[in-house]
């Protein structure tokens, strides 16, 4: 078989540009670094070796001309059971082989200008594959660094196609394109990157809005494209034409819309059309007849098999760590969205609070008691009519007389029975109509609720024992340990004013400092399984070392936990978490770590004190909840420890 044969078969899988591989090149006169490949029907692997020997190569992002071959040191074969997801939605057949294939680069040091701390570039595979942003050489040595951490992208061509379709392109139209913020983002990042001020971004889910748009091409390439995978992959590289390629590492971790097959309505709930995307009424009004109308819960279709073109395109995995020298980030999937009956119970109440939502069930009352009430007296109205039909035809039977006279007084009893069922058969269907456009109007509100935040699957009890091996290796070593993640492990409901169940507010009120678990529900639109085993996990109950921190999004908004693992004793209050108790506390913790001034030592200290910290941050591209502007936070280590968590805004406009 000839090599160009063979290498049709084999698809390079990783790095790949939402898990790219961080080499540190120092003094090093070569590194080494692994890539996974897929071999379908691998028939003979020992050939392998010939057939990949000089198929390998890297090209710079910023200059393309700035190329260097990769050499082939070793083969081995790959656990198949970690990347089951990957056959299971078809990515491969299930005769595909995967091997981690060593490779090798001399004088790295001098791919990197002296200008630069840090260089991106591509990995080609033969003549036809490339993995975009797959490799970075930098000269970090991971002690000192900065990274940003963003979430809730929200991409869709979409959002790029309604000011196309509607001729309103321009900053002036008040249209807000989440597409632009995720541009506007990338060029800050890279100027952040060009002053050696940032290493890599951290994006934790709801990367793009939804990922099959129902309008596109009948052309089978060309309608690939309105998957939103291929929108992001353009936009972070460049591709797209409108945006300029994100010059710096990217890590990317799933959220539940990632999950989520359809688009939703821009009328469902809250009038998105208007307080998320901008749109005027009557610009709403031209561009719904365009768009197909997807009804609940078809919105809500979600499944693994959404993630394909994420698997090839982006990330092929799920769950991963990054390691940065002494520090690791584990990065975890929570799965796509949780609904059963408790949600839709606690959404009917949160409907029946809602003014807007309350007038539709109030008046689905109203129109049921006025039908009631007119249907009532008519039907006791015609009544007589109907006995005394029934009475004349009776005695009409059993007296002499013609026949004509006996038809004449049976009419009286036809014509009553005729009145009320037409009468009903109006009022039926006037009622079915109310009833269906009320119902409507009613589910949509419903549907603005369930978008505004639902619980995930959360995190099966594999990732949580995956997770803590991964702690365990932290075992007296110096060294940050953070998870990412989208779901937040610990939330409050949505209109809950948090700084009442501050610990400042609380210690000037001489009361408890921690947020009992009776006091607040702290696990809304958080992980709905195995949520206590986590939070022990987090805080080392389990027997691992604690974690640092924890970054997520989901919530649209900037909030910041931490929690606190004290022994359980006999006046303790009783709690769901044995042997140890858990305190749950919420305050402005970012403020207080970046009154330190970047002091190592009182960092450390302040680290050791409240660990693990929960922070959630808001959306970057929709506009964030409770007057938060859209941005992200850039995070910087010194000395191994956390100096300064600073959050930066995308854009002050409301129309970028």
């Amino acid at each position: 078989m000839q090599i160009g044969d063979a290498l049709s078969r084999i698809a390079l899988l990783q790095p790949a540009l939402g898990q790219p591989v961080l080499i540190s090149v120092e003094d090093q006169e070569e590194i080494v670094f692994d890539a996974i490949i897929a071999v379908e029907r691998c028939d003979k692997p020992n050939e392998l070796t010939y057939t990949l020997k000089n198929a390998f190569h890297l090209s710079a992002v910023a200059d393309a001309e700035q190329t260097c071959q990769l050499l082939l040191c070793n083969i081995a074969c790959e656990e198949q059971e970690s990347k089951w997801h990957l056959i299971s939605t078809q990515c491969f057949s299930d005769q595909v082989v995967f091997f981690r294939v060593q490779l090798a680069l001399k004088k790295p040091q001098s791919m990197i200008p002296p200008e630069r701390h840090f260089v991106l570039f591509n990995l080609h595979f033969g003549k036809g594959q490339c993995k975009e942003h797959a490799v970075c050489l930098t000269r970090r040595n991971w002690e000192d660094f900065s990274f940003i951490h963003a979430s809730d992208l929200h991409i869709a061509k979409r959002n790029d196609d309604i000011p196309d379709y509607l001729g309103i392109a321009g900053a002036e139209t008040g249209y807000i394109n989440f597409n632009n913020r995720l541009r506007e983002f990338i060029r800050k990042a890279n100027d952040l990157a060009t002053r050696q001020e940032l290493d890599f971004v951290l994006l934790t889910g709801d990367l793009v809005d939804f990922v099959e748009w129902a309008v596109k091409p009948e052309n089978a390439e060309e309608g690939r494209k309105y998957n939103n995978w291929f929108t992001l992959h353009e936009i972070l590289t460049g591709a797209d034409g409108r945006s300029e390629p994100l010059n710096a590492p990217v890590f990317t971790v799933l959220g539940n819309h990632d999950y989520r097959r359809h688009h939703y309505n821009l009328d469902d709930g809250r009038k998105l059309w208007k307080e998320d995307f901008g749109l005027k009424k009557a610009q709403f009004k031209r561009y719904h007849k365009h768009e197909p109308r997807i009804e609940f819960p078809a919105q809500l279709a979600a499944g693994l098999s959404s993630l394909k073109w994420y698997f090839l395109k982006i990330n092929p995995d799920l769950d991963y760590v990054i390691p940065l020298g002494k520090h690791r980030i584990i990065c975890l999937d929570t799965g796509e969205d949780n609904f059963d009956a408790a949600d839709a119970n606690r959404l009917l109440v949160e409907a029946r609070k809602s003014e807007e939502t309350g007038k539709i069930i109030d008046s689905i009352i109203q129109r049921g008691q006025k039908f009631s009430s007119v249907i009532h007296p008519v039907v006791f109205s015609s009544l007589p009519c109907v006995l005394f039909g029934f009475a004349t035809g009776a005695l009409v039977g059993i007296l002499p007389g013609e026949n004509r006279i006996w038809l004449a007084l049976a009419g009286v009893f036809f014509a009553g029975a005729a009145k009320i069922a037409f009468f009903f058969a109006a009022a039926i269907k006037g009622l079915s109509n109310v009833l269906s456009r009320h119902l409507n109007q009613l589910t949509s509100a419903l549907e603005g609720i369930i978008g505004s935040g639902p619980d995930s699957v959360g995190l099966f009890q594999e990732q949580i024992s995956w997770s803590r091996k991964r702690l365990e290796q932290r075992q007296g070593k110096p060294g940050l340990y953070i998870i990412a993640m989208h779901s937040p492990p610990v939330n409050v409901q949505p209109g809950v004013d948090l700084s009442l169940f501050s610990e400042s507010t609380r210690q000037s009120q001489n009361g408890p400092r921690y947020i009992d678990i009776g006091e607040l529900d702290l696990s809304a639109a958080s992980i709905h399984q195995n949520w206590a085993e986590f939070l022990e996990t987090l805080t080392g109950v389990c027997g691992t070392p604690p974690v640092d921190m924890a970054l997520c999004g989901h919530t649209h908004q900037n909030l910041e936990f931490r929690l606190e693992l004290y022994s359980w004793n006999e006046n303790a209050i009783p709690s769901r978490f044995s042997k140890k108790r858990l305190g749950f506390y919420a305050d402005k913790y970012t403020d207080q770590l970046n009154e330190m001034q970047g002091d190592t030592q009182k960092c450390s200290r302040w680290w050791q004190a409240h660990r693990p910290l929960i922070l959630q941050t808001t959306s970057l591209g929709p506009c964030g909840k409770n007057g938060t502007p859209p941005g992200y936070r850039l995070i910087t280590v010194q000395e191994h420890g956390v100096a300064r968590i600073e959050f930066h805004a995308v854009s002050a406009k409301k129309n970028s």
